[in-house]
């Protein structure tokens, strides 16, 4: 019994020493980024509030929150201790896929009308906006990117606001194009319909995203192996219809 009682004593007078002394307290903060554009070292030091912290009991969970808040561009945070009183922050940014671009509000196009939908003019656009694989929008857009643009009719969209589920299908959409090697520089969501243009291909943003895409794939192949080139695709439908450019055989 005095065994345990002065272990247990031990264990306490440990415990106040980890949590008291100054030789565990952070005193030094390391940042390192990576493709981080709206924060600097500094700011990333502030943000995480480490300084004086013991290191034993750092609460990294809190203090990557903290960042994330204050800084819409950082994805992630990797805390790296070297006891007793330095901890390392390795900062990753969030890399763009795409240019969300929101459109002057106007009259939703009835889904008829679609096929006719024309590619949207650059005038038309509100605000354009970086967004992320995981349809983050995270930075406004100040010059001209090299990125596919997704132009958006009748939605809100801010900094540091996630896309909904549907909407974020258009990215999944995106990505398989460009393997199918079509052309995605300008897509058009509307109505809950996502659009290209060359050839001018309708998808609905649901739950069959997948099943959407592999008929596509089907209809390119054949397109393919025939020699005819596409003109539109609407997918919208059970049975997708097809038209062909003039001059080619259907």
């Amino acid at each position: 019994m005095k065994r345990i009682f002065f272990g247990l004593i031990l264990v306490i007078t440990l415990s106040l020493f980890v949590l008291r002394t100054d030789f565990l307290k952070i005193k030094s903060i390391n940042v390192r980024l990576e493709k981080v554009s709206c924060a600097d070292s500094d700011q990333i030091k502030n943000a995480a509030a480490l300084l004086g912290q013991n290191i034993v009991f750092l609460n990294s969970s809190k203090a990557k929150e903290n960042i994330k808040n204050k800084f819409v561009c950082v994805k992630d945070v990797i805390f790296l201790k070297t006891f007793p009183k330095n901890v390392n922050l390795i900062v990753s940014g969030r890399v763009p896929v795409a240019i969300a671009a929101v459109l002057k509000t106007s009259e939703a196009s009835p889904s008829s009308f679609l096929e006719n939908i024309a590619t949207p003019s650059g005038s038309e656009v509100v605000e354009s906006f970086l967004i992320d694989e995981e349809g983050v929008i995270f930075s406004k857009i100040n010059e001209q990117a090299n990125l596919p643009s997704i132009y958006f009719k009748d939605i809100s969209i801010s900094l540091g606001k996630k896309l909904e589920d549907t909407t974020k299908n258009s990215l999944k959409i995106l990505e398989k194009l460009n393997l199918f090697g079509l052309d995605i520089q300008e897509t058009l969501v509307s109505d809950n319909y996502f659009i290209i243009f060359s050839p001018k291909v309708i998808f609905r943003l649901d739950s069959e995203v997948d099943i959407q895409l592999a008929s596509l794939q089907l209809i390119l192949e054949k397109a393919k192996i025939d020699d005819v080139r596409l003109e539109f695709v609407d997918l919208r439908f059970d049975k997708p219809a097809v038209k062909f450019a003039p001059g080619k055989k259907e």
